[in-house]
């Protein structure tokens, strides 16, 4: 992780948090075409073998209808056949007009309905999302296990079988509702599945309207719940479709000895931008690669996850939009959390630029992400977030004082209270990676609780929290949130027990809201500032701050420890002001 100032939901390579290999990239460009090479070398079969093979095919996988026939292999001019496929999808039911997966306003309850039980999604060999029980990084048993097939080596009729055998397998693989992907026989994890609950059935959920109130785009609750995820991330982004990259491309070639990779997300990477690249001052960009359609992927080469979808992105970018609202409630406020000035779709090959950036960063420190330039083509989708420099993320920086330590904590306390009380925000990824830190000469930061003002000391310290991938809110129509049972390597003994903890606490239920996640959140951030910081080596200094932790964790939420008077008086006291510049007292 570079030393320089990010505003964005990077981890190093030290987090906890699952997602990535800890090996460097250039490992990950040894042999792109292992996972894929069984359907492209099948093209090369005689035609009348490959007709046979396509007939057993069909015959196994119940893939097609006898009215259909199975659809060709398509490749876009240029594209490596180890990297991508743009095979048509069809699927087997007679009437259904498309298989194409739109993020449906859910029941509480999440029962399927009648169409999704009686008309399953259908693929042609392609990796369906969460439908991969994922391992972690460690390489342990699974349920399916996928050979890596060495082209010098492998006959063509092994290739065929194979085929046949993972057409049949995929079959299973559905009604298991898992399935193994394995890339260059690495286990890699897959993201949570993305969920959004209607709560009001009558209520068009606020991140659909702008400023005004106005629905966007002027659609009605019907039409947006009939739009595709992509189409539903175009309608928040206001786009009428992707840009294209090649705006873009210019601004990086002009500003080419000023724009640096500084950091790396699990599913993205982080870049500078001086201040006169977006006319907004010194920002940060976030570029995430995405498949607009999460049941037709494009993108099937190497990657140090399974890319995200559209379906995927529109939590952070919904949660995005609400929490900046956070910032001037009149009852609970705080300017906290880091949220993006801009999100935008683009479309095409990756800037060279960047990916020079990107080889040069990774030379220095490998970050352990698979370099742009693998997965860069120009059917290839990205969104970027635009931020503020908000600092550097706290498992990067030193601590010069306990008071400073305490003051990030109280601040960060602070702050998931009023996100607690305005959005009830599970944040569920709290970790030191996800907190930034930049110095301040504010003596004091201000919040409003419950309609009071109240000012917190700073100690020359600010942090502001990133990262709501995984975050939970309710709004006044809507759950939004990510369903970790589709997910279940975050619960590997080898990962932050904290997501084990959250599991404990809502029992499987992701989408119900329990405050005390955030406790556990918070209890495991000052334990890691206490262990991590070389202030604390004085151990008189650490056993206080760890009485701290072992009192904290006793609470059932972090608000309760604010109307403790017993806990106030021993931690907070002293520390926060009234508007009336007094010692807060309770």
């Amino acid at each position: 992780m570079s030393s320089t100032a990010c505003a964005t939901g990077k981890k190093d390579s030290n987090s906890s948090r699952p997602g990535r290999h800890p090996t460097s990239s250039r490992s990950s460009l040894a042999r792109p075409e292992a996972v894929i090479s069984a359907s492209s070398y099948s093209r090369s079969l005689p035609k009348k073998r490959a007709r046979a093979q396509r007939d057993r095919t069909r015959e196994e996988s119940d893939e097609f209808t006898d009215e259909e026939e199975a659809p060709p292999v398509k490749r876009a001019p240029g594209r490596p056949t180890s990297s991508r496929r743009s095979d048509l999808v069809r699927t087997s039911n007679a009437g259904a007009t498309s298989n194409v997966r739109r993020v449906q306003f859910e029941d509480q309850t999440d029962e399927p309905t009648d169409d999704e039980a009686s008309t399953p999604v259908k693929r042609d060999g392609k990796f369906k999302k969460n439908q991969m029980l994922i391992n972690n990084e460690t390489g342990e048993s699974s349920r399916r296990s996928v050979e890596n097939i060495d082209a010098a080596d492998s006959s063509a009729n092994h290739i065929a079988d194979e085929t046949i055998s993972e057409a049949a397998e995929d079959r299973a693989a559905r009604k298991a509702r898992r399935e193994l992907s394995v890339q260059e026989g690495k286990a890699v994890p897959v993201p949570p599945e993305a969920r959004i609950v209607n709560t009001d059935p009558n209520q068009i959920p606020p991140f659909f309207r702008n400023k005004k109130g106005n629905v966007l785009g002027g659609l009605s609750l019907e039409a947006i719940q009939s739009l595709t995820p992509m189409a539903q991330l175009l309608l928040i982004t206001n786009q009428k479709d992707a840009l294209a990259w090649a705006g873009w491309k210019n601004k990086f070639n002009d500003y080419r000895n000023k724009v640096k990779k500084i950091g790396n997300g699990a599913f993205g990477e982080v870049f500078n931008a001086p201040p006169r690249f977006s006319h907004i001052g010194e920002s940060v960009l976030k570029i995430v690669p995405f498949e607009p359609d999460g049941n037709n992927r494009i993108y099937r080469g190497p990657y140090h996850a399974v890319m995200q979808t559209a379906e995927e992105i529109l939590p952070e970018v919904i949660i995005s939009r609400e929490l900046k609202k956070v910032a001037n409630d009149k009852q609970n406020a705080t300017f906290a959390f880091v949220t993006p000035k801009r999100v935008e779709v683009v479309k095409g090959t990756y800037p060279q630029r960047l990916i020079d950036c990107w080889t040069a960063s990774d030379a220095i420190k490998p970050c352990g992400n698979t370099s742009p330039a693998v997965y860069s083509h120009p059917d290839q989708h990205y969104i970027i977030f635009t931020y503020d420099v908000a600092g550097r993320d706290l498992n990067n920086i030193k601590l010069k004082s306990i008071d400073e330590a305490h003051a990030i904590v109280v601040q960060v306390i602070l702050a998931m209270i009023v996100a607690e009380k305005n959005l009830q925000m599970e944040h569920r990824d709290l970790h030191i990676g996800n907190i930034l830190i930049s110095s301040t000469k504010g003596q004091y930061e201000r919040f409003k609780l419950d309609g009071n003002e109240i000012f917190v000391r700073t100690h020359g310290v600010k942090p502001q929290i990133i990262d709501f991938t995984l975050s939970r809110i309710k709004t006044e129509a809507s759950i939004v949130y990510s369903d970790f049972n589709t997910s279940p390597h975050f619960f590997n003994k080898d990962v932050n027990p904290v997501y084990r903890q959250m599991r404990t606490v809502n029992k499987g239920e992701w989408a119900v809201f329990h405050k005390k996640t955030n406790l556990h959140w918070i209890a495991a951030l000052v334990k890691a500032i206490a262990q991590k910081q070389p202030c604390f080596n004085d151990p008189d200094l650490k056993q206080k701050f760890m009485t701290f932790h072992r009192k904290l964790s006793k609470f059932e939420c972090l608000e309760a420890t604010w109307n403790d008077r017993t806990f106030f008086n021993e931690f907070y006291h002293g520390h926060i002001l009234t508007a009336d510049n007094q010692i807060m007292e309770i």
